[in-house]
C-alpha cells in the first residue's frame, strides 16, 4: 500500500506538475513517456520504492547516505507512473523511456505536490493565536 492515498476527488500528474513553479516544462515536453503520464490518475504518493504500488507516484528524495532518487526503477517496475528525483539520481541511472522527472528542489517539490494531492489542505485551517502570560514578576529579595 501507498504510504499517502488520497481519498476524494481524482487528481492526475498534470495537476501535481502545475504546482511546482520551479518545473521547466519545456524540458519535458519531448519525452513521450512522461507526455503519456501527464493525464492518469494519481492513486497515492509514496517515498519508499519497496511499498510503490500501480498508479503511485514516487518521491525519490535524497538524503544524507542515500539518494531515493536511485531506487527510481524499483518504483517504476512496482507500477509508478512516475518517479520525481534529483537530477544526480537521474544521471546516475540512464533514463530511456521512462516517467523520471529530475528536479533540483525535491524537499520543495515534494511539499508542493502532497499539498496539492491532497487538495491544498492548508487553505482550509482555521489559525488562532494567543498572546499574553499570567507570569509572575521577578521577585527581589
Amino acid at each position: 500500500m501507498a504510504v499517502t492515498e488520497r481519498e476524494d476527488s481524482i487528481v492526475n500528474l498534470r495537476d501535481l506538475l502545475k504546482a511546482i513553479p520551479a518545473l521547466d516544462w519545456a524540458t519535458i515536453a519531448d519525452r513521450p513517456a512522461i507526455q503519456a503520464a501527464l493525464d492518469v490518475e494519481v492513486k497515492g504518493l509514496s517515498p519508499n520504492s519497496q511499498t510503490c504500488q500501480a498508479g503511485d507516484l514516487f518521491l525519490g528524495m535524497p538524503g544524507v547516505r542515500v539518494d531515493g532518487g536511485e531506487f527510481w526503477p524499483s518504483a517504476i517496475a512496482a507500477g509508478a507512473i512516475a518517479a520525481l528525483v534529483s537530477p544526480e539520481a537521474a544521471a546516475k541511472i540512464p533514463v530511456t523511456d521512462q516517467c523520471v522527472i529530475p528536479l533540483a528542489d525535491m524537499a520543495s517539490a515534494c511539499g508542493l505536490v502532497a499539498s496539492a494531492f491532497y487538495g491544498q489542505p492548508s487553505e482550509t485551517l482555521a489559525m488562532i493565536g494567543v498572546t499574553g502570560t499570567m507570569v509572575k514578576p521577578p521577585q527581589r529579595t
